[in-house]
């Protein structure tokens, strides 16, 4: 189990070794495999928010340097997760509305009315609590993609790509002194 008193040290990763100068490649060559630069495409069309969340995805992830054409699968399952998180939400807000118009129109009725109303906002609220469990746990899943995707502070040292893409200028001298051929 990581992180207990038994479990060690954790792997020092590369991109440390090699700021300290104690790379080796027969011991920390094979660390951490990479995958290659590039843009992947959805496995299946998207809609709506999904497709929304796809731009977004892709342009953080290209952002950060990090975007691999093999991501396509877990990208793809993260904004189809958001797409039905966003349904979910619209949902819950269209139920809550109709349960406060029932909760109104409860306070005119008596009898057989009263309790059929009352019947109505009772399993209505059963819903909005299914929709609370339902939308913390998508959360959590969301969470979860966003970490592996390596878009969370603590996860950007773990995912590395190498290969492919341009190197983006860290600053505007980094790009002024690469187009006059020295390095940044």
């Amino acid at each position: 189990m990581a992180g207990n008193s038994n479990s060690g040290r954790r792997k020092t990763p590369v991109s440390i070794h090699l700021l300290r100068n104690t790379f080796r490649a027969d011991r920390h060559g094979e660390m951490q495999p990479a995958a290659s630069k590039g843009v992947p495409t959805p496995p299946n069309p998207l809609v709506g928010a999904a497709r929304r969340e796809w731009d977004r995805a892709i342009d953080r992830l290209r952002a950060a340097g990090t975007l691999s054409v093999v991501d396509d699968g877990v990208v793809y399952e993260f904004c189809c997760l958001r797409g039905e998180t966003e349904s979910l939400r619209k949902d819950h807000i269209r139920q809550r509305k109709i349960a406060k118009k029932l909760l109104a129109a409860a306070e005119t009725l008596a009898g057989q009315d009263l309790v059929g109303v009352i019947s109505k906002i009772a399993s209505l609220e059963q819903l909005i609590g299914r929709h609370v469990g339902a939308m913390r746990l998508q959360h959590l899943a969301a969470r979860a993609f966003l970490s592996e995707l390596g878009l969370t502070p603590s996860s950007r040292g773990r995912v590395s790509v190498v290969g492919g893409g341009a190197e983006v200028p860290r600053s505007k001298v980094d790009a002024f002194r690469k187009s006059k051929g020295s390095k940044p």
